[in-house]
Order: C-alpha cells, then sequence, then structure tokens
C-alpha cells in the first residue's frame, strides 16, 4: 500500500484530517475486506471533518477508506474504478500534467482541471492557446461511469473528452505531427506506453489513458455521506433543515439527485447568454440554452458557478433560483419563484457545505 501527494487544497485545515497541510493523496487500490462502517466513522466531530485520513506509515485502513465509499455510493462508478490498471492511471496521469501536450508547451489538462481546486478552473473561464474560452472548465472527478461529458454533452466518453480539448486550436492547440515529435519516441513515454497497453504511443491510447487517469479521480466520503450511513453526529441541525428543503420545498432534488447530485441531463435555467448549449450539438430548438446539470459534490470548493463562470458565490446561485423569474425568455418548467426567506438560503448553504471531500486518485 503506497501513497503519494498529488497537491495542496488551500483550504482551512480544520476541515479536513488530512491534516494541516490539506493535502490530497493518491491512493493505491487496496483488495482488504470491506471495512467496519461504524468503526471508521466513530468519534468524527460535527461538520463531518474528512473521512479520507492521511496514509502515511501503516495507515493502510485508512487506505481503502475512498474505495469503500466508492463502492456504497455507486457500484457502478466502483465496477468502473476496478477495471481500471495502474500502469495507465500513472501514464495517464503524467500525460494531464505534461505541457507539451500544447501547442505552446505552456498549458496542460491541469491548467484548467487545476488539482488544486478539485480538478475545476476558478477563472470564470478557462484560458487556452487562443485566449479565453467559451465555457467554465468544471470538475473532472466521479465522471468515470458517465456516458456523456461537457457542458453540451458533446462527448460519449472519457476519452473522447480529453481529445476534444487537446486538439481545439483555441484550446491546447496539439496535432498529429506534435505528438510524433514530442511524445511518440520520447524513451519515457515508449516505456510507459509499452507497460499500460503493450504498443508503441499512438494519440489513442494517449486519449485513453488519460481517461483511465480522470477516472480514477473519486471525490467521496462527505460529511453528509456520513450523515446518510448512519453516523448523526457528522452534520450541525442548520445542514439537516437545509437537506430537507433542498430535497423538499426548495425543489432542488428535482435535477442534483443521486448519490453525485446531478441528473446529468440538460436544463435551460434562465441564463443572459448568447451560448445555444446542447442545441449547438442536437439542432433541436427546444435544446436551446440547455446546460449539464453539475455535480454539487465540493460546491464550496469549485466557484465560480453555472457554465459561463457568471456567479461567483453559492448564494449568488441559490438567489437566482429563489427568484425564479427570467422574463427574457421562458426557461425550464422547474424554475419558478421559491420565495425561500433568509433563514432557509442560509440552511441550504449549510447543507451544501456538508459536500465536501478531497479528491483522491484509486489504483
Amino acid at each position: 500500500m503506497t501513497t503519494r501527494r498529488l497537491g495542496c487544497s488551500g483550504q482551512p485545515p480544520e476541515l479536513h484530517l488530512f491534516g494541516s497541510d490539506c493535502s490530497l493523496w493518491r491512493i493505491t487500490r487496496s483488495l482488504m475486506a470491506p471495512l467496519n462502517y461504524t468503526s471508521i466513522t466513530s468519534g468524527l466531530a460535527p461538520w463531518g471533518l474528512m473521512l479520507l485520513v492521511s496514509c502515511g506509515g501503516s495507515g493502510s485502513e485508512s487506505c481503502s477508506v475512498a474505495q469503500e465509499w466508492v463502492q456504497r455510493l455507486s457500484p457502478e462508478l466502483a465496477n468502473v474504478v476496478a477495471g481500471l490498471d495502474a500502469a495507465t492511471i500513472d501514464l495517464g496521469e503524467a500525460l494531464f500534467h505534461d505541457q507539451q501536450l500544447s501547442l505552446s508547451q505552456q498549458l496542460s489538462c491541469a491548467s484548467c482541471h487545476r488539482p488544486e481546486f478539485w480538478y475545476s478552473d476558478p477563472r470564470p473561464r478557462s484560458i487556452g492557446e487562443k485566449g479565453p474560452v467559451s465555457r467554465n472548465a468544471p470538475t473532472v472527478a466521479n465522471r468515470g461511469a458517465a456516458s456523456s461529458f461537457f457542458w453540451d454533452g458533446r462527448a460519449s466518453s472519457l476519452k473522447e473528452q480529453a481529445l476534444g480539448p487537446l486538439l481545439c486550436v483555441r484550446e491546447m492547440g496539439f496535432t498529429d505531427e506534435l505528438f510524433v515529435e514530442r511524445i511518440a519516441y520520447d524513451v519515457k513515454y515508449r516505456a510507459q506506453f509499452l507497460e499500460a497497453f503493450g504498443v508503441d504511443p499512438s494519440l489513442d491510447k494517449l486519449a485513453e489513458a488519460l481517461g483511465a487517469f480522470e477516472s480514477s479521480l473519486v471525490a467521496v466520503g462527505s460529511a453528509f455521506d456520513q450523515f446518510e450511513w448512519g453516523n448523526t453526529e457528522a452534520i450541525m441541525e442548520e445542514a439537516i433543515v437545509g437537506a430537507r428543503l433542498f430535497r423538499g420545498k426548495a425543489g432542488c432534488s428535482q435535477c442534483h439527485m443521486g448519490w453525485s447530485f446531478t441528473d446529468d441531463l440538460f436544463h435551460d435555467i434562465g441564463l443572459m447568454s448568447t451560448d445555444i448549449g446542447r442545441a449547438g450539438v442536437t439542432s433541436l430548438a427546444e435544446d436551446r440554452f440547455r446546460f449539464r446539470t453539475p455535480t454539487l459534490r465540493n460546491v464550496s470548493r469549485t466557484s465560480p458557478y453555472m457554465h459561463d463562470g457568471s456567479s461567483n458565490t453559492i448564494r449568488e446561485v441559490l438567489e437566482h433560483y429563489n427568484s425564479g423569474t427570467h422574463a427574457w425568455r421562458d426557461p425550464s418548467p422547474l424554475l419558478k419563484p421559491l420565495l425561500l426567506s433568509e433563514r432557509e438560503l442560509a440552511s441550504l448553504e449549510s447543507f451544501l457545505l456538508t459536500l465536501e471531500c478531497d479528491v483522491v486518485s484509486i489504483r
């Protein structure tokens, strides 16, 4: 059982059991028997301090917690993660951080999906080779079992998703010729491709490796997860009230549903925008201005919000939905005035804070 740090979250240390340096940990997959939930959650403080603990030294028991949570929350994702090969993930991680994969050699996948921001981008719109792109880069964690990708759903696999920005002139500007020049004959990469796939480097296998690494990234074990699985001390009363509002009066769970808090469908939420969203893929009039429902895991850590990064705070987003009036067009019929009080909005925000969980790569 080995571990390696991926980076520093920069979040207040009191929110984590990882320790004062707020480290994220890469966890090598364990085939140990499932853990006893009661034993690993006993003694946790209110607000659900992070369940995933440092795996240094002999902490092999804690290293299996991430895999245990994935098995509990999403058997489908657990099957995907279990089928990944460590050598392929290692190769994908190296490529994910390699700036050689951009025209200028100044950008990598990690430039927009930044580990220190839970694999999202803190800028309203990500910056590519030609300047700002049209949309904000969402987190790639917990996407291993998804069936479509990007805000508009134009890719059907993480492999396809990886190639999109890579080959886009405005984003990374990589080409077949640059692949041959920089990657195909690199001695270290040739060895890694042979270990992972048994073949020489190719752009197709490069995308597959990137997809494998992204599939290994999971964000699980939040305070709310612990609460839902029996630890009644994991979150405070205000957050419990917020959870009830989320699933009831506020109607948030109509779209933000399931373990990952997304229906993975596309909705028009009434934003002023010239970006036609899903309609750019389907050419259907009814898909104009529809965008994918984003996950809410780590929502407190992945601002700004919306496809265009136009909302800076959770409260701004809540007030957008609370107003429910967007006269410039007719958005989703699910969007209507909620008339929530300030106290109810505060409770909803408290609940959303309990969805924080560090991102780990299981291999």
